[in-house]
């Protein structure tokens, strides 16, 4: 899961050293689209370490619940709270450092600046992140 996202996140900063390297007009444009590819590649990482992340909390849930503890109880209640928060706090942070890894010439390459608009993003370019997680699956 990790590994996913020191992928996605070393893409991204290549795809900025190769654009920082590339001043022509021509390659101005290509190193958007670098960015813009390694965006894709960076937000399915995440999305995948997400699901990850959330079916191990459904999992600890339904121990607790198994070992006694209802939903109704104040312990499972704080628990998925906390998980809630913890996930929030993730998703936001991910995409923040996402964003301030682009600062400068390539801050509007990024079509995004929040989870939300991310994720309208990877949603308008969910072909390529399928063809990614095929491709990483195989």
């Amino acid at each position: 899961m990790i590994w996913y996202l020191l992928v996605g996140i070393t893409c991204l900063i290549l795809g900025s050293i190769v654009g920082s390297l590339l001043s022509a007009r021509a390659a101005g444009t290509t190193s958007v689209t670098i960015i813009r590819i390694s965006s894709v590649i960076g937000l399915s990482i995440l999305m995948k370490c997400i699901e990850n992340y959330s079916y191990a909390n459904l999992v600890k849930l339904e121990a607790m619940r198994k070992s006694g503890i209802e939903i109704e109880d104040r312990v499972y209640k704080i628990e998925k709270q906390n998980q809630a928060k913890i996930m929030n706090n993730f998703k936001e942070n991910s995409i923040q450092y996402l964003v301030n890894e682009h600062k400068g010439l390539f801050k509007e390459a990024l079509p995004y600046s929040d989870w939300r608009s991310a994720m309208r993003f990877l949603e308008n370019n969910k072909k390529l992140a399928i063809l990614f997680r095929k491709g990483a699956e195989s």
